[in-house]
């Protein structure tokens, strides 16, 4: 039987929250940021909220259009959850999780609005792109299954109690969220081929850091790996290199100076 939750999303727009948490890397932050408040997509409402703590040594962006909550950073799963409680209490139908780090292409918003109309309740992503300011080229991921961009509905969470991560988690945070979610027997889509069907998740990850994953290239293996900051890695099946000038066209086209990232004034045009 459909609920009357999903009846209404039948014609209304879906309320889709979108959940960060913020730590270091202000001018960065605010780039993602302002990069959604942009996003404009029928049928879906966008309510953006992060969470910040006071004991971070860098100033938060102060974005309009977004809403703050203020916890301690530690422990993360109790941050991120948090705010995920704060988002639930605004009665959001969904929520997308994205690192102050991860930009989503608007044209992955629109396969999101059409998942959740066709009752998905988990939608997550096969594939990554990772830019490195300022190179010449987007690294290709594939087979990766990042948890940026990663969308779960009301029924999904209310299904785990309304946590998704394990209070006490301090790394492997995607990890505690997929093995809460794989207790439920929730509809799920994963939207696979991101260079085949148009669309773009993008992590940014800073020279200078923090960045909790990096790129690493085994020589001797021959192997790409993200590795994290107590050394566990995850093999990249294959990577390649996309020319980040026709990338950021195709996917981005509003970020003109992206060499710039996490460097210069903020959403650089």
């Amino acid at each position: 039987m459909i609920s009357d939750r999903r009846k209404k999303r039948a014609t209304d727009p879906y309320k889709l929250g979108i959940l960060t948490a913020t730590w270091g890397r202000p001018k960065l932050t605010e780039h993602m940021m302002r990069h959604f408040v942009a996003i404009e997509v029928p049928g879906l409402e966008l309510i953006p909220l992060a969470v910040w703590s006071g004991e971070d040594p860098s100033p938060t962006p102060a974005v309009e259009g977004w809403r703050y909550v203020e916890v301690p950073n530690r422990p993360l799963g109790t941050k991120w959850n948090y705010g995920l409680k704060a988002l639930m209490s605004l009665g959001v139908d969904a929520v997308m999780i994205v690192g102050s780090d991860d930009f989503v292409s608007w044209s992955y918003m629109k396969i999101v609005r059409d998942q959740l109309k066709l009752g998905a309740d988990i939608i997550s992503v096969r594939d990554l792109y990772i830019y490195h300011p300022p190179e010449d080229f987007v690294l290709y991921c594939e087979s990766m299954v990042p948890g940026a961009g990663r969308v779960v509905t009301r029924e999904a969470i209310e299904a785990v109690k309304g946590k998704l991560w394990d209070a006490d988690a301090q790394i492997h945070l995607d990890a505690s969220v997929m093995s809460r979610l794989r207790q439920t027997n929730l509809r799920r889509h994963n939207a696979r081929d991101m260079k085949g069907r148009g669309f773009a998740i993008l992590d940014v990850k800073m020279r200078a850091g923090p960045n909790m994953w990096k790129v690493v290239h085994d020589a001797e293996r021959n192997d790409t790996y993200l590795e994290n900051e107590v050394g566990t890695r995850l093999r990249i099946r294959r990577v390649t290199n996309i020319p980040a000038k026709q990338f950021f066209k195709d996917y981005f086209p509003h970020i003109k100076k992206y060499k710039d990232l996490g460097s210069s004034e903020p959403y650089a045009t």
